[in-house]
């Protein structure tokens, strides 16, 4: 008995040790990669909050006990007005349960900006703790989304939203929370050697079933699994990169397949990969799209603004790159607002290196009557109508003695498809067939210069821009025809915003 179990393991062994051979960039080296530079997997995922409870308070005297009643909350149009919203009274708050108990969340709260709110997280056990004073903004009734990182000292399972002053007309419209969530990168290896265990096992009970079959198609694929594991560990980018590995894995998936298919030409074979070529002509624009969505709206609001997430360092509670709060600006000194788009963020910059501190610091080095001050609006693909919206909206906030716009050539075309998009979307939207026109063209200029793919991916940019009809096709139109045939476009788009910015 003991022999003929001594005889099995030793045979299992042997096993082990010849399939493992096969398998040296998933079973090796990545273990060994997870070891020299491993973290973990971070995922950011959003929730919007559709209940809360509008709760009274009970006055002090006892003349009226506490009241609560339920209501619906939903994001509305950024800039939108507040008739739909959630009234609150001086004596009420609204307070929603989140998803789970959190300590570390990111909290978008859609309010009427003319008014303050106090925000408080409440524990299981119902204490409550300060989270976020929101500061009034702006001197029209319009909703707007604020957006701050969360540090709580304890787990809170609830928010309360309070008016902040006793008059007004305070209202919230909805609320977003965003977590992060990780995976150790040492659960690849684990999750691999335990499938490569149970697939040898499997080989003494059914030679010729899954397990060989899972160890032959494992074999094959091995050092393409390295490959695209690999970058995921080092770059540690984990959406933007997994999106980026599972392309390629695609990619590689259809070209081992077409060799295979066209060196043995059978029915079945050729059937198979037509298969997978579609699905990567279907799939591939649609997981470029999640993987722009999810790199870029893990920085920026998802509204037509696309406004900067706070982040605790250079990013404040008002969405500008700005190590400070409105607050900390004395209105005695000379404060410059500087708006614009990447060039005036400073975009892959150092804070110092951009171009609104620099000329801080240049002016400081003069004598100058008073203390200059500058402060940066600009964020990446922003135009002179959502600098307006910004500045609108917070700009009194900072005391600008002095507003600086720093245009570009973008801006035209930029402002002008704002525009139309405030008034045909809710938020921003990547669109397939936008991302397929974009691969195209470059193959187009890659493989062939100029040919039928080109006209296809403008067939296709055209069919994912009709809705925007009045907007030129052309990005840099101003330069690429007459400055006569641009006029009324230059006119009823950066021209008309600039205006209201100065104005």
């Amino acid at each position: 008995m003991l022999e003929a179990g001594g005889r099995a393991v030793a045979d299992l062994l042997h096993a082990a040790g010849r399939e493992l051979r096969r398998l040296p960039g998933s079973l090796v080296v990545v273990p060994l990669a997870v070891v020299a530079v491993g973290s973990q997997y971070t995922c950011a995922t959003q929730q919007t909050i559709t209940s809360a409870t509008v709760i009274r308070a009970a006055s002090t005297d006892g003349a009226r006990s506490a009241a609560a009643e339920p209501v619906r909350l939903r994001f509305e149009p950024e800039g939108a007005d507040d008739r739909d919203a959630v009234r609150l009274r001086p004596d009420e708050y609204l307070q929603a349960r989140l998803p789970a108990e959190m300590t570390a969340f990111i909290l978008d709260v859609q309010a009427n900006c003319c008014y303050g709110y106090e925000v408080e997280g409440l524990t299981a056990q119902g204490r409550a703790v300060r989270l976020w004073s929101i500061p009034a903004a702006g001197n029209r009734p319009r909703l707007r989304t604020r957006t701050r990182a969360i540090a709580a000292p304890v787990p809170v399972a609830s928010v309360r939203i309070a008016p902040l002053g006793e008059e007004g007309a305070h209202a919230v419209s909805a609320i977003r929370v965003t977590t992060n969530r990780t995976l150790p990168h040492a659960a690849l290896p684990g999750f691999a050697w335990a499938l490569f265990l149970l697939s040898i096992a499997s080989l003494r009970f059914a030679p010729r079933q899954g397990g060989r079959f899972l160890l032959d198609a494992w074999a094959r694929a091995d050092a393409t699994i390295a490959v695209v594991i690999i970058p995921t560990l080092l770059f540690r980018l984990t959406p933007t990169v997994l999106a980026v590995a599972a392309t390629i894995a695609l990619v590689a998936l259809v070209v081992l397949g077409c060799r295979h298919a066209f060196r043995r030409l059978t029915y079945p074979a050729l059937i198979y990969n037509g298969v997978l070529i579609v699905l990567a002509i279907w799939l591939m624009p649609r997981m470029v799209a999640a993987l722009v969505e999810q790199s870029l709206f893990y920085e920026y609001d998802r509204t037509i603004d696309h406004r900067m997430r706070p982040d605790g360092d250079e990013i404040n509670a008002d969405s500008i790159r700005f190590r400070g709060a409105s607050d900390s600006i004395d209105a005695r000194d000379f404060n410059i607002v500087f708006l614009g788009d990447s060039f005036t963020y400073g975009f892959d910059l150092q804070y110092e290196e951009a171009v609104p501190y620099v000329v801080e610091r240049q002016l400081g080095l003069r004598a100058c009557e008073r203390p200059v001050r500058a402060i940066n609006f600009g964020w990446t693909t922003s135009s002179p109508l959502l600098s307006f919206r910004l500045l609108r909206d917070i700009g009194h906030s900072y005391h600008p003695d002095l507003v600086v716009y720093m245009l570009d050539m973008t801006d035209f075309h930029d402002d002008l498809r704002y525009e139309r998009q405030f008034a045909s979307m809710r938020r921003i939207q990547i669109l397939p067939s936008a991302v397929a026109s974009a691969m195209l063209e470059r193959a187009a200029l890659v493989l062939f210069d100029r040919s039928g793919i080109g006209r296809i991916a403008e067939n296709l940019r055209t069919a994912s821009e009709r809705e925007l009809a009045d907007v030129p096709a052309q990005q840099f139109f101003v330069t690429n025809q007459p400055l006569a045939d641009s006029m009324e476009d230059i006119e009823r788009g950066v021209a008309k915003n600039l205006r209201s910015i100065n104005d």
